[in-house]
C-alpha cells in the first residue's frame, strides 16, 4: 500500500472545500441522482460522490456502498484528486498501490475503479465522482467522457448550493434587520407619541392661558411679558412640531388632504401672520399675486402653509433691513391641473454658494453659528423640501452673501369640481348659536380644563367636567349632553374604555371627540371603530373648535376632525 502524496495546495484546497459547508450534511436528491447516473452509465454496482476531508473521505451520495466515510489514507480517491484527469484502475490486484487496501482485500473487494475529480471554480480538487465494482473492467470513451461531465456537474451543484445558502443567509439577515427596524420604528413612534403628549399637554395650558390673559385688560409691562411668554411657547411648539413632522415624513406615515381652498386668501393670511414680526424689524413685507392666479384650487392647504410659513419666517429672521417679498403666479398647467409658481425673496444676509448644499439637510444650517445667533432646529427647510418632493415638486434657491436669497418652487393643484361647495367658516362673531350648549369635558389635567372652559365660556357655554372616564360615564347617564370631549389618558378609566361604555352600555349616540396630545393618533388610528367622532389635538385651535361646535349645533352632520 503506497499512500498518495498530499497535493501541493492542500491547505488552500481544504479551505475551499470548507467554504461550501457541506461536510456531514443530510442527503440531497441532486447529488444522489449524480451517483445513480454514474453507476448506470458505467455499468457498475457501486458509485460515489465523495469529498476529501483532511483525514477522511466523506461520501455525499452513494450507490451500493453504505459506508458514510473512510480513512483518507486507505482510499483510491485520494490518488484521483492528485490530478485533473480521469483516474482509472482496471484491476486493483495488479496495482501495487492498491492491492493491500482493506477495501480491496475485504468488503467490498474493489477490483475496478474509475474516478473523475470534482474541480472547483477556483481550481481545487475537492473530491470525485467515482464508480467501482468487484470485477476488473474498462470504460469506453463515451463512459469516460460522461463520468467527467458528471464531475463537472457536481462542481456546479456545489457552487449552486453555496450561492443558495448564501442567499438564504442574506435573506435571514435582511429579515432580522427588517424586524429590528420595525421594532426600532415602533419604539421611536411610541417615544415620540409619549413625548408629544408630555410636551403638548403643558404647552396647551401655557399657550391657552397666555391668549386668555392677553385678551383681558392688563398693565403695559404685563402685556410685554405675556407676549414674550407667548412667543417662547409658540417657538417651543414649533420645534416640537418640526421633530414630529420630520418623523412622520421619514416613516412614510404622512398623508395629504385634497380639499378646495382659496389660494389668495391663504397667502394673505400668511402675510398677516408674519406682518407683526416684519414690522418689529422695520421690514417691508410684500405680497405680489398675479391677476391670472386661480382663486380656488384643490390640494393640501395645511402643508402649503407649512412650507410658506417656514420660508417667510426664515426670510424675516435672516433679513436685518429691506424687504421680504412673497409672490405667486400661474405655471404651465392644463384643464385638470393648475400649476402655481411660488417664491419668497429677501434682501437679507444671503448664503455663500459653497454653503447652499447644507441648507436642506436634516439639522443642517449654513454654518454652526447660525443656530447660536438666530436659533432654529435646522429641520424646517428639510421638512419643506420633503413635503414638496412628496407632492411631486422641488424647491430651489438662489443666493449670494449680502444680496439676499430667493427660494422658489412650482406646485400642482387639481382644478376644483364645480359641484363642490366650500363649507362656511366659523368666526367669533357667529357664535350666538352656541349659547347654552350642553357639553361634557372629561379631562384630568386641571390646566387643560381651565383653558378649554375659558374658550367655551367665550361662546356662552358652561361645560361640565369629569376628572376621569368613570365619572364621565356616570354623568352622561344622568344628563343628556350634545357633545362629549374625552381625554384619552386619564386615571381610573381611560378615554378608550369610557367611550366604549358610553356607546355600548349607555347607548350614547352623540358626538364624542378624543382629546389627545399624540400627534400621530388621528393618522394612525381608526377612531371611528373605537366609538369616536373625531379628535381634538392639544394645544386647542380655538377657531376650529368653534367650527366643530357650530356644525354640531346646526345638526348639519358635519364632523370635522381637528
Amino acid at each position: 500500500m503506497n499512500p498518495a502524496a498530499l497535493p501541493a495546495n492542500e491547505q488552500q484546497r481544504l479551505e475551499d472545500l470548507y467554504s461550501y459547508d457541506i461536510l456531514d450534511t443530510e442527503p440531497e436528491r441532486d447529488f444522489d441522482e449524480l451517483a445513480e447516473l454514474a453507476s448506470l452509465v458505467c455499468g457498475t454496482q457501486m458509485s460515489l460522490v465523495a469529498l476529501m476531508d483532511k483525514d477522511r473521505q466523506w461520501n455525499k451520495a452513494s450507490v451500493g456502498y453504505p459506508v458514510p466515510e473512510t480513512p483518507r489514507e486507505v482510499t483510491i480517491c485520494t490518488h484521483a484528486i492528485g490530478g485533473k484527469d480521469l483516474f482509472v484502475v482496471e484491476n486493483t490486484l495488479e496495482d501495487e498501490r492498491f492491492r493491500d487496501l482493506p477495501g480491496v482485500q475485504h468488503y467490498p473487494r474493489v477490483r475496478f475503479y474509475a474516478g473523475a475529480p470534482i474541480i472547483s471554480p477556483r481550481g481545487y480538487a475537492l473530491g470525485t465522482v467515482c464508480v467501482f465494482s468487484d470485477r476488473p473492467g474498462q470504460l469506453t470513451e463515451v463512459q469516460k467522457s460522461t463520468l467527467q461531465r458528471l464531475a463537472r456537474q457536481a462542481s456546479l451543484l456545489l457552487e449552486f448550493r453555496k450561492k443558495n445558502e448564501q442567499l438564504k443567509r442574506l435573506l435571514r439577515e435582511q429579515l432580522q434587520q427588517r424586524q429590528l427596524a420595525e421594532v426600532a420604528s415602533k419604539t421611536q413612534k411610541q417615544f415620540l407619541s409619549t413625548m408629544s403628549h408630555e410636551i403638548r399637554t403643558p404647552l396647551n395650558g401655557v399657550v391657552g392661558m397666555t391668549n386668555l390673559l392677553l385678551a383681558e385688560e392688563t398693565l403695559p409691562h404685563q402685556q410685554e411679558y405675556l407676549r414674550s411668554l407667548k412667543f417662547a411657547a409658540e417657538h417651543l411648539l414649533t420645534v416640537v412640531n418640526d421633530v414630529l413632522d420630520y418623523n412622520k415624513i421619514t416613516s412614510n406615515s404622512l398623508t395629504f388632504e385634497q380639499i378646495d381652498f382659496s389660494l389668495p386668501t391663504l397667502l394673505q393670511d400668511i402675510i398677516r401672520h408674519h406682518a407683526p414680526a416684519a414690522r418689529a424689524k422695520g421690514l417691508r413685507l410684500e405680497l405680489n399675486l398675479d391677476a391670472a392666479l386661480p382663486d380656488t384650487v384643490t390640494g393640501d392647504p395645511a402643508r402649503l402653509t407649512q412650507v410658506l410659513h417656514n420660508l417667510v419666517s426664515n426670510a424675516i429672521k435672516f433679513t436685518p433691513e429691506g424687504v421680504v417679498r412673497v409672490a405667486a403666479q400661474p405655471g404651465e398647467g392644463n384643464a385638470q391641473r393648475n400649476a402655481v409658481c411660488f417664491s419668497v425673496q429677501d434682501t437679507g444676509i444671503g448664503i455663500a454658494e459653497d454653503k447652499l448644499g447644507n441648507l436642506f439637510r436634516e439639522f443642517g444650517q449654513a454654518h454652526a453659528g447660525i443656530s447660536r445667533e438666530y436659533g432654529g432646529t435646522g429641520l424646517g427647510l428639510a421638512i419643506s423640501k420633503k413635503l414638496l418632493e412628496l407632492q411631486g415638486s422641488e424647491i430651489h434657491v438662489q443666493s449670494a452673501p449680502g444680496k439676499g436669497s430667493d427660494f422658489f418652487f412650482t406646485l400642482g393643484f387639481d382644478v376644483p369640481k364645480p359641484a363642490l361647495a366650500m363649507p362656511a367658516e366659523c368666526t367669533p362673531d357667529d357664535t350666538a348659536i352656541l349659547k347654552g350648549m350642553r357639553v361634557l369635558v372629561a379631562e384630568d389635567n386641571q390646566l387643560n380644563w381651565v383653558v378649554l372652559r375659558k374658550y367655551l365660556q367665550l361662546w356662552g357655554i358652561e361645560a361640565d367636567r369629569a376628572a376621569h372616564g368613570a365619572e364621565a360615564v356616570a354623568m352622561a347617564g344622568q344628563k343628556e349632553y350634545e357633545v362629549i370631549f374625552m381625554d384619552l389618558q386619564m386615571p381610573v378609566l381611560d378615554g378608550y374604555a369610557a367611550t366604549r361604555q358610553l356607546r355600548q352600555e349607555l347607548g350614547f349616540n352623540g358626538p364624542v371627540y378624543a382629546i389627545t396630545a399624540d400627534a400621530f393618533l388621528a393618522q394612525e388610528t381608526d377612531l371611528g371603530t373605537l366609538g369616536f367622532t373625531g379628535s381634538v389635538v392639544k394645544p386647542f385651535d380655538r377657531k376650529e373648535l368653534c367650527s366643530t361646535l357650530t356644525a354640531i349645533r346646526k345638526n348639519t352632520g358635519l364632523r370635522p376632525q381637528l
